[in-house]
């Protein structure tokens, strides 16, 4: 039971931190600086740990709360071409 937790703990994490970096990435730093792009590139590493994590664990259980952990590093992992898609339709190229 105790790596069920751990799994869930790990895909969790991975999740919220890429949100929390593509957030200050977005909104806090500017072209130019050193961490510019770090939010970025955490949407290509982080998920997929998440997803393997949760793989893991909704193989043990069948819990829709693995399936939802799924869900959400998928959608993170993908946010990136969501982003750059959407920016193209609304601001032309």
């Amino acid at each position: 039971m105790e790596k069920i937790h751990i799994g869930r703990t790990i895909a969790l994490v991975a999740f919220v931190i890429t949100v929390v970096l593509v957030i200050i990435d977005g909104f806090f730093l500017h072209y130019g600086s050193p961490f510019d792009g770090y939010g970025l590139a955490s949407t290509y590493v982080l998920p997929p740990i998440g997803c393997i994590a949760s793989v893991i664990s909704v193989k043990k259980t069948g819990s829709k709360l693995d399936v939802a952990l799924i869900f959400m590093n998928a959608l993170a992992f993908f946010s990136i071409f969501l982003y750059m898609f959407l920016g193209t339709i609304f601001m032309g190229i």
